[in-house]
């Protein structure tokens, strides 16, 4: 489904892969004043390893579909207006090394499944308002 046309493949702020110019691997719409939530379509580019949505004026919540996105090793969503708990799908992304949640209205406890992600080198949470203890 993460197909891509070559037309997507040349818009800016989108990667494409190198060997086959196909699959859209990084999406980088930081700091474009974007707003309204964000939608759960993203969660099928399964092809995506790279997803910034920082710094924009993005509300609602993070969408369950992102436990799909399986390849993801990035995902930066800091400085928005996010509300609602993180997601307990986000356990599946077991490829993410850096999460960046910082700066929004997220709310509730802190997802026991974070702690299961072994390869997470950076993980962003301040300015939020969880509740509970950590994981």
């Amino acid at each position: 489904m993460a197909n891509a046309t070559r037309n997507e493949c040349a818009w800016g702020g989108v990667t494409c892969d190198a060997t086959t110019n196909r699959f859209i691997t990084k999406l980088d719409l930081s700091k474009q004043n974007l707003t309204n939530s964000i939608p759960p379509e993203l969660g099928v580019l399964t092809t995506l390893e790279e997803l910034h949505l920082d710094g924009n004026k993005l509300n609602g919540i993070v969408p369950e579909s992102f436990g799909n996105l399986t390849n993801l090793k990035i995902l930066e969503l800091q400085e928005n207006n996010l509300a609602g708990p993180i997601p307990r799908t986000i356990g599946q992304i077991t490829k993410l090394t850096k999460l960046y949640l910082e700066r929004n209205n997220l709310v509730g406890s802190i997802p026991t499944q974070i702690s299961s992600l072994a390869s997470l080198e950076k993980l962003d949470l301040f300015e939020n308002n969880f509740s509970g203890s950590l994981p």
